[in-house]
């Protein structure tokens, strides 16, 4: 949940999340096919925990009628993450991937559900392909962390190229492919 200063906040917040529950479900009783209104409203529902499988419907809906919406794939991805449904977020990162291979978060997020599967050569391609395509910064903690493992277990990184592990002064160590 959102963190509040005191329960003043938490009433208003909960009242301006109930307001806007209710307008933008009576659009979609007039408008149930509109993108933004299912998308809007997924989105009101992804900022609460407790509300995951209602976000869910919302992007799977707008999924539907538009099978290319970037936003709505990163959002059910991330919501198969929260609810630990890993394949079926596999499923939507890899068509963010093909529709979207500019996209670092695709890749980022994919990358990392292969590192809980400890698959760690794909795990550090997808990386390295986020980092590639907008110096993702999640994706370059992850893959530095990845890579400083392998330094440690063989001084090779899965690739197959020598690594080395320099230190400056107040670094933490971080590995260089040579």
């Amino acid at each position: 949940e959102i963190a509040f200063r005191d329960m003043q906040d938490y009433g208003m917040a909960s009242a301006s999340y109930a307001k806007g529950v209710s307008c933008l479900a009576e659009g979609l009783r007039r408008w149930p096919d509109d993108i933004e209104l299912n998308f809007n409203l997924g989105l009101l529902h992804f900022m609460r925990n407790d509300r995951t499988r209602e976000a869910l419907a919302r992007f799977l809906k707008v999924l539907e009628l538009q099978p290319g919406h970037k936003k709505a794939l990163q959002q059910a991805s991330e919501l198969y993450l929260r609810r630990s449904q890993p394949d079926s977020a596999k499923i939507l990162l890899r068509k963010g991937i093909e529709l979207f291979p500019e996209e670092a978060r695709f890749y980022t997020n994919l990358g990392l559900i292969y590192l809980q599967e400890n698959r760690p050569e794909e795990a550090e391609k997808l990386l390295a392909a986020a980092v590639a395509r907008g110096d993702d910064l999640r994706a370059r903690h992850f893959l530095n962390q990845l890579r400083a493992r392998q330094v440690e277990g063989n001084g090779h990184c899965s690739t197959g190229r020598r690594v080395k592990v320099a230190k400056g002064i107040g670094q933490a160590a971080q590995p260089q492919v040579l």
